[in-house]
C-alpha cells in the first residue's frame, strides 16, 4: 500500500508512494495543508485561520477563501479522510498513514541525543542520525514567510546542527576523519562562526597530513570572524591555532587575482550552455525588431528547464548591443495586487528613459499612470489639470481631480483616497489595491457636464 509522504524540509513537495503529487495550487494552500499537518494534534476553528491566513480581509471573505483552500487541499491529496473539517473546526487527520518528513527528523534527533544524555550504556546510534541529517533537504518550508513557520523553522534547524555536531565528536573519536569532516562542513556551512568546528577540522586535517588546508581553514575562520562580528578568535581558539600551525595562520590570505579581461569567469557568471535553436531563434526576432518591426515571444515550459535563464541571457545580450531593456516579475499569489507587473515595468522604464518620458505624455495619462506609480505623482499632492468637454455647441470648464498617490500595498478603510471632490458618496468597495477609473454616462444627460473620477483603494 502507497503511503501519502509529506515534504516540508526545503521545497514542499507531495507524494503517493514513489509517485509525485502535483502540489496545491497557490502558495497560501500550501501554507495551510503545512499549517494543519504541523499541528495536527488538535482541531483549529475556521475563524482562527481565517484571522491567521486572510487577515486583511472581512470575516466572510476570509472564511469563504478558507472554504475554497480546504478544497484544493482536498483535491491535492489522494482519496481518504486526510482533512476532517466541520462547519466549526479544522484538522489533519492523525490518525491517517501519512509520512513526515519534519516529524522524522524531530523525534529521530531527540531520541537519539536523549540517549547521549539519559541512561549510560545507551549511546546514540550514529547510522540513525545520519539517515535523520539527509531528511533536512534546506529550511523547514523554504521560500515561505509566513509567520507561524519562522519558530518551527528555528526549532529544527536547531535539531539538525545538533546532530551534525555529535556526528562531528563521534567521528573524531573514532578516527573516521572522512566522515567527520563531511558533517563538519555541513554544520559550517549552516552556522560559519563555530570556533569549536574550525577546530575539530584542522586537527582532523593535520591527522590526515594535510597542512596546508589545515591553515587555509584556519585563516578562513579568522576571516569569517572579520567579516561577520569584526573581531578576533577567541583566546582559547588562537591558542590552538598557534600550537597546531604556529603563527603562519595568522598572515593574511593571498587574494585571488582577477582573470584577464576576455576570459570568463565562472564566479561571476556561470556560462549559458544548451538552446541552441532557441537562442538562434531569439537572436532572429531580436535583429527583426531592431530594424522596426515588433515582435512578441512567450517562452513556455516545465519548472527548472531554464526559462528564466534563457531571458536573462537575451536581456544581457540586447544590453551589449546598445538596446534598452526593462523588466518586471510575477510571482505566485493567491491575491496578487492588481496589475503589480506593469507597475514593475513602469518603474523600470522610468529607470531607463528618466522623467522624458512622462515629458512626452499628456497630463491626463500621466495622472492615470499615477494609479500605478504613485511616485509620479509630484511630492505626493493631488495632480490636477484642466479639461475642456464640449456638448453641442456649448463649452464647458472642468476640473478633473487625480488620485491621490497611494504610499503603501494597504490603506486605511476608514479612510479612502481618491475621493472625489464635492460630493459624500464614497467609493465602491473594489478590493485592496483596486484602481479603476468611473465615467459619468453622457447618454443619461447631455446637457450636463462628464466628470471624470478614479477611485484609489
Amino acid at each position: 500500500m502507497s503511503i501519502l509522504q509529506i515534504r516540508l524540509l526545503g521545497e514542499f513537495e507531495l507524494s503517493l508512494g514513489e509517485q509525485a503529487l502535483p502540489p496545491p495550487a497557490t502558495v497560501k494552500v500550501r501554507s495551510l495543508l503545512a499549517y494543519l499537518v504541523t499541528h495536527r494534534g488538535r482541531a483549529h476553528r475556521r475563524e482562527e485561520l481565517a484571522n491567521l491566513f486572510w487577515p486583511e480581509h472581512p470575516r466572510e471573505r476570509a472564511l469563504h477563501s478558507l472554504s475554497t483552500a480546504i478544497w484544493h487541499i482536498r483535491r491535492a491529496l489522494p482519496a481518504g479522510d486526510f482533512v476532517l473539517a466541520t462547519a466549526q473546526k479544522v484538522r489533519f487527520n492523525p490518525d491517517t498513514t501519512y509520512w513526515l518528513d519534519a516529524e522524522a527528523l524531530e523525534q529521530a534527533v531527540t531520541s537519539q541525543l536523549r540517549s547521549a544524555t539519559g541512561t549510560p550504556g545507551h549511546p546514540p546510534d550514529p547510522d540513525l542520525l545520519v539517515v535523520a541529517v539527509k531528511l533536512y533537504r534546506g529550511d523547514f518550508l523554504e521560500g515561505f514567510y509566513d509567520d507561524w513557520c519562522v519558530e518551527r523553522r528555528y526549532y529544527l534547524e536547531g535539531l539538525y546542527l545538533a546532530a551534525l555536531e555529535w556526528l562531528v565528536i563521534h567521528y573524531e573519536q573514532r578516527e573516521q576523519a572522512q566522515e567527520a569532516l563531511h558533517h563538519a562542513a555541513l554544520l559550517l556551512d549552516r552556522d560559519p562562526l563555530r570556533e569549536d568546528i574550525y577546530c575539530a577540522v584542522i586537527r582532523l586535517h593535520l591527522q590526515m597530513g594535510h597542512r596546508a588546508e589545515a591553515l587555509l581553514q584556519a585563516r578562513r575562520c579568522r576571516a569569517t570572524l572579520q567579516a561577520e562580528l569584526g573581531a578576533e578568535a577567541e583566546p582559547k581558539t588562537a591558542a590552538l591555532f598557534d600550537q597546531l600551525l604556529g603563527p603562519a595562520w595568522r598572515q593574511a590570505a593571498p587574494v585571488p587575482q582577477r582573470s584577464p579581461r576576455g576570459h570568463h569567469s565562472l564566479l561571476e557568471r556561470p556560462l549559458f550552455v544548451g538552446r541552441e535553436a532557441e537562442w538562434r531563434d531569439l537572436q532572429a526576432l531580436w535583429d527583426e525588431a531592431r530594424s522596426g518591426k515588433a515582435r512578441l515571444v512567450l517562452v513556455s515550459g516545465e519548472a527548472g528547464i531554464g526559462k528564466s535563464r534563457l531571458a536573462e541571457e537575451l536581456a544581457h545580450y540586447i544590453r551589449q548591443r546598445g538596446g534598452g531593456v526593462i523588466c518586471g516579475r510575477c510571482y505566485e499569489h493567491e491575491h496578487p495586487l492588481p496589475h503589480d507587473a506593469l507597475a514593475d515595468l513602469l518603474r523600470a522604464a522610468l529607470s531607463v528613459g528618466g522623467q522624458p518620458v512622462l515629458a512626452r505624455l499628456p497630463p491626463w495619462q500621466v495622472n492615470l499612470l499615477a494609479c500605478l506609480g504613485p511616485e509620479l505623482a509630484d511630492d505626493g499632492h493631488h495632480v490636477v489639470f484642466e479639461a475642456r468637454v464640449e456638448h453641442g455647441a456649448t463649452e464647458e470648464r472642468q476640473r478633473v481631480h487625480a488620485p491621490e498617490p497611494v504610499r503603501g500595498r494597504r490603506r486605511s478603510r476608514q479612510q479612502p483616497a481618491g475621493r472625489p471632490v464635492g460630493t459624500d458618496v464614497p467609493p465602491r468597495q473594489r478590493g485592496p489595491g483596486r484602481c479603476r477609473p468611473r465615467h459619468r454616462d453622457p447618454r443619461r444627460d447631455d446637457r450636463r457636464a462628464r466628470t471624470v473620477r478614479h477611485t484609489v483603494r
